[in-house]
């Protein structure tokens, strides 16, 4: 469901702008995104990502808050896109 918030922002993004969001980490390693992440990369000149490695079913030593900001099993990003009109 959040990557049609990724849309909803891209689309209303003019030439120069940044969008960023906090989310599952899925969308990084996941197959079912390989479409995803093409469209980020064509679309964004510059793409940020952090990665906080996070996720307690990965890594079950993290458990407990102190390894997510959140207090949750799911790992956490944050992505940073950046559009320039001067491009890469």
């Amino acid at each position: 469901m959040y990557t049609r918030f990724f849309r909803w922002a891209s689309d209303r993004l003019g030439k120069n702008g940044i969008i960023s969001f906090i989310t599952n980490r899925s969308f990084i390693d996941s197959k079912t995104f390989d479409g995803f992440r093409k469209c980020i990369e064509r679309e964004f000149d510059y793409v940020y990502i952090i990665d906080t490695q996070s996720d307690v079913r990965n890594n079950p030593k993290i458990s407990g808050a102190k390894n997510n900001v959140f207090g949750i099993q799911t790992g956490i990003a944050v992505m940073f896109l950046v559009k320039t009109e001067e491009g890469k």
